[in-house]
């Protein structure tokens, strides 16, 4: 299917290879592409296999922003991963649009995130994590156990194969960072260098630890005030 409007948990069969690459209809462009940051910029999908297992029979359609590189940047192109995870990858694509003069810059909303299906976003504050797996499951919805950074990382190597690129460089910042990782993992071939910005290790059970942690900062940073009376 290539229908553009909004995804609602239902799955679409797909037939043919997977990947491919779309670029969007003009109409599709999202309004914050008319920021001068993002003069030049193409917008489209790439569509994915929502798992990886030989029974698949459903694609995910993940929105991609393509930075082209200035006329003399021969550097392998520069995919940005974003933290969440579920932060939009367009957020600070604009911050890695002055790498152009030496990369092309690739933006990658994950599965789940703004624009990216499956759509996992909630239909109002009041609806719980339960409820939204009640709404969007059952057999004609969403196999939650697609959305994993193991399937993540395969996502990316597919949707850098689909543009027509070999080897690329990685910026992950936060959970990007171990999206970072896990791609390394599965190519480490492919991938020419990586900037790991804010580090979440493979073997952090990120959501138990990060309160902790942030308390622990916050503590360390009094502690470090008042033995400085004139701080």
């Amino acid at each position: 299917s290539d229908t553009l409007g909004p995804f609602r948990g239902r799955l679409v069969a797909y037939a043919g290879a997977l990947p491919f690459y779309r670029q969007a209809p003009e109409e599709d462009r999202p309004d914050f592409l008319t920021n001068p940051w993002y003069e030049g910029a193409e917008y489209g999908y790439v569509y994915v296999p929502a798992s990886r297992s030989p029974a698949n029979l459903h694609s995910y359609r993940l929105a991609v922003l393509q930075l082209p590189g200035d006329r003399g940047a021969t550097n392998a192109p520069l995919v940005y991963l974003s933290g969440g995870p579920g932060v939009s990858a367009f957020n600070g694509a604009f911050l890695k649009a002055t790498l152009t003069d030496v990369q092309p810059v690739i933006a990658i909303n994950q599965r789940g995130a703004y624009l990216s299906q499956p759509d996992l976003f909630a239909i109002s504050v009041d609806e719980s994590t339960t409820q939204l797996q009640v709404r969007l499951g059952g057999p004609d919805g969403i196999d939650f156990h697609t959305i994993n950074t193991r399937d993540n990382a395969a996502d990316v190597l597919d949707v850098v194969s689909a543009l027509g690129y070999g080897s690329f460089s990685l910026w992950g910042t936060s959970y990007g960072t171990m999206l970072a990782q896990e791609v390394i993992r599965q190519s480490p071939d492919r991938v020419d260098a990586a900037v790991l910005d804010g580090v979440v290790t493979m073997d952090q059970p990120q959501w138990t630890t990060i309160g902790q942690t942030f308390l622990d900062a916050l503590n360390a940073l009094f502690d470090d005030v008042e033995r400085h009376p004139d701080a």
